[in-house]
């Protein structure tokens, strides 16, 4: 590499710097000015918990089950162990329902 090739690289990469804080510092005073609004309408941001397990899984990652596989415990849409579930529809017996 010869010294001007770095040079332009240094400046090159100096202004992707600059670029980078002035759109943070945008993004922080975005920030302040949406919990001033919120603060205003009765709402209070508060920071997410790091430390807790998420709830579910995220949009893009594979099932933890196998497709092919069968849902662990009672599956949907059947009726309880301890219990029968009558379908409201059912006009085979002369109970109310």
């Amino acid at each position: 590499m010869t010294a001007a090739s770095t040079e332009l690289s240094v400046e090159l990469i100096e202004d992707v710097l600059k670029e980078k804080e002035a759109a943070l510092a945008k993004e922080q005073a975005m920030l302040e000015d949406l919990k001033g609004l919120l603060s205003r309408m009765g709402y209070e941001v508060v920071p997410a918990a790091h430390n807790k397990a998420r709830r579910g899984r995220s949009l893009g990652a594979p099932s933890s089950a196998p497709t092919g596989a069968a849902p662990a415990g009672r599956g949907r849409d059947r009726p309880r162990k301890d219990a029968t579930v009558r379908n409201p529809g059912d006009q085979t017996t002369g109970e109310p329902i």
